[in-house]
């Protein structure tokens, strides 16, 4: 039998892909639509979704309703913090 997963393990698992590590960055100063995103990554409206889908899945982002629009953004700002000390340490 296979233990639980644990959710930091999915959570930097879902980081460790440039798109999807590119989208949180993207988010950690504003919020935005799938459509929004889109044309700020090489890849098409699906592929996005698709990532942002996992992201959400791995407690890192969440979504706002405004009407027929749906926003993302980083579910906790401390991500952000861990974000710029991965930075620092890459360089």
């Amino acid at each position: 039998m296979r233990p639980a997963s644990e959710p930091r393990v999915e959570m930097l698992k879902a980081l460790a892909h440039p798109v999807r590590l590119g989208l949180v960055e993207t988010l950690a100063s504003r919020r935005l639509r799938v459509g929004d995103l889109a044309v700020l990554f090489p890849v098409d409206r699906t592929t996005i979704s698709k990532h942002i889908a996992i992201l959400r899945e791995a407690g890192i982002l969440k979504d706002e309703r405004e009407g027929r629009e749906i926003y993302y953004r980083l579910r906790t700002s401390c991500l952000n913090d861990l974000l710029i000390c991965l930075r620092e340490m890459a360089e």
